[in-house]
Parts: C-alpha cells; sequence; structure tokens
C-alpha cells in the first residue's frame, strides 16, 4: 500500500436539471473518462460559495440559481498518480 495520501479542498455541486443528475466527464488527470459531480477547488482566497457557482458556470454553462450547502468532509486515500 501506498504511503503518500493525497489531501483536497474543493466545492462540488449535485445539480438536478429538468429531473436528471448533472454530471462532467473527466477528461483529464486520474480519473479521465470517469463521470464525476461538477466542482474543483478554490482559488486563492475564494469563499467557498463563489468557487463552487464558477465552477459550476466553467464545466456546464449553468448558472446557479439556488445553493445549499449540504455539509462538509474531509478523507484522504492512498495516492499513486504520477508517483
Amino acid at each position: 500500500m501506498s504511503k503518500k495520501f493525497h489531501c483536497a479542498f474543493g466545492v462540488y455541486g449535485i445539480i438536478s436539471h429538468h429531473d436528471r443528475l448533472v454530471v462532467i466527464k473527466k477528461n483529464g488527470g486520474p480519473y479521465i473518462n470517469r463521470y464525476d459531480l461538477p466542482g474543483g477547488s478554490l482559488e486563492d482566497g475564494e469563499p467557498l460559495q463563489n468557487a463552487i457557482v464558477r465552477e459550476i458556470k466553467e464545466e456546464t454553462g449553468l448558472v446557479p440559481t439556488q445553493l445549499e450547502q449540504l455539509g462538509v468532509t474531509s478523507f484522504r486515500f492512498p495516492w499513486q498518480y504520477k508517483r
């Protein structure tokens, strides 16, 4: 098992659009060709609410009209990408 771990801080959005879950297809990194919720890392000094609106717009073209923070979690997992 790897002794290196990955820890990231970011935001992800759960979006319902026409009664469907909006996901994006990853086109780079260790999760290429997999589906994920829109989201990503914060820019330096960026508030969470601004970050999620920006990420959703960048990745889907949608502009959120209602936001609700569902929670916060922390996790770490073994990191072997790019060793």
